[in-house]
């Protein structure tokens, strides 16, 4: 974790381990179906996502001053249709994570994410106490496919499969963070302006 710039315009970047501390996933049932692709969700409570150390890292992060906080996680964390690696696959582990985020009373949360060898933009206004933005921008030199067809009750516009990078930009006099999925050419295909305020 690290934090960026002055009072009133302080930029938190947290990094996760979304692996290394893992339980194990729950195999699917059905092999490339759409949304069990690999992985199904799980209501075992003993599964964990971060380890014990990790989740009291992050609460301890998440009371640090900060005006706009940007948790990575190499998983996505607000999709819930697809059935590879996600902390939907944890659903106990997601609403653990809302729930840390609402009680440290964090603000300014925008979540970014990769893995998925396709961009997408998200908006939630249920995850938490207030509207949260996500960003997965991912391949930069991996692409599997032209056109995706997957659609996420929060996602924002259609994903974009093609080789891409995702950029952020922050507007402090108005609040608001752009989230921009950018072409390998650097065109941007996908944004999105939400307020972290």
């Amino acid at each position: 974790a690290r934090t960026f710039g002055p009072e009133g315009q302080r930029t938190q970047v947290i990094v996760l381990d979304t692996r290394f501390f893992r339980s194990p996933l729950t195999p699917t049932d059905a092999w490339n179906q759409k949304g069990k692709e690999r992985y199904i969700p799980s209501a075992d409570p003993e599964q964990d996502m971060l380890g014990n150390d990790q989740w009291t890292w992050l609460e301890n992060r998440l009371q640090d001053p900060a005006d706009l906080r940007l948790i990575v996680s190499s998983i996505q964390v607000l999709p819930t249709v697809h059935g590879y690696e996600a902390w939907s696959t944890m659903p106990i582990e997601q609403q653990r994570l809302y729930r840390l985020i609402s009680e440290t009373e964090a603000k300014g949360v925008v979540f970014v994410s990769g893995d998925r060898h396709t961009g997408f933009l998200y908006s939630s206004k249920t995850a938490l106490a207030y509207p949260v933005s996500e960003i997965t921008a991912s391949s930069l030199n991996v692409s599997f496919a032209e056109t995706t067809e997957e659609v996420d009750t929060a996602q924002v516009g259609a994903g974009y499969p093609p080789e891409n990078y995702g950029a952020i930009g922050i507007d402090w006099t108005a609040g608001t963070v752009s989230l921009a999925i950018h072409a390998n050419s650097g065109e941007r295909v996908r944004e999105l302006t939400a307020s972290f305020r």
